[in-house]
């Protein structure tokens, strides 16, 4: 795993951006929060290497999960985004890894749950 990876967290819940943030540091990871998705697409189009992950939750107000990720991969087409919802998304999701997203955790999860599709995303596989 390859720690001092650069992961933005977008979701409209404060506590969710806290503990998430909480959790990606004690793994050694560098973590910054934002609330909205239209904050999200500037963030990166601002910098558009400055993140290694987004994690995106789909569920959000103004711009939804679905709209942020199609603007993100506008900017950063190889920018990998995980989704985090705490709804049953399964055939939005499975249209959503068609065009490149990387992974869904439902929410809650455990850290080691987080941990792990970092790791299926970062570590190659033999």
């Amino acid at each position: 795993m390859r720690e001092g990876l650069n992961i933005l967290i977008v979701d409209d819940e404060e506590k969710f951006l806290n503990l998430t943030s909480q959790m990606l540091k004690k793994m050694g990871f560098n973590a910054e929060t934002c609330n909205r998705g239209m904050k999200a697409v500037s963030m990166v189009a601002q910098k558009p290497d400055r993140f290694d992950l987004v994690m995106l939750d789909l569920v959000m107000p103004e711009l939804n999960g679905t709209q942020t990720y199609l603007k993100i991969r506008e900017i950063n087409p190889a920018l990998p985004v995980v989704f985090v919802s705490g709804y049953s998304l399964e055939d939005n999701l499975t249209d959503l890894a068609r065009t490149g997203a990387k992974g869904y955790l439902k929410k809650p999860f455990h850290q080691s749950d987080l941990y792990n599709l970092i790791d299926d995303i970062f570590v190659p596989q033999t």
